[in-house]
């Protein structure tokens, strides 16, 4: 039996006054309402020399997250994807 794969969601927010974008395997509805939790997030794990300063911001400030509840009027969009990038 073939393995399936997670699915694969990029969302697309408001954070003080920037634009950012997350890739994570789960987006649902919170319990703790206006907002949506977004788990399992997966950060591009290149080995490249080159080193993208935005997604380094972003990695260091949502690196140790299990779970993150963002408010409803702060999210842009959210897309399920292929891949990350």
């Amino acid at each position: 039996m073939p393995k399936k794969n997670k699915p694969v969601f990029r969302v697309q927010f408001r954070h003080h006054d920037q634009l950012v974008e997350l890739y994570a395997h789960a987006v649902s509805q919170s319990c703790m309402l206006p907002f949506v939790e977004i788990s399992d997030l997966i950060f591009d794990k290149k080995t490249d020399v080159l080193i993208d300063p935005s997604e380094e911001k972003i990695k260091n400030e949502f690196g140790g997250v299990k779970s993150t509840y963002i408010p409803v009027h702060a999210i842009i969009r959210i897309d399920e994807v292929e891949m990350t990038g």
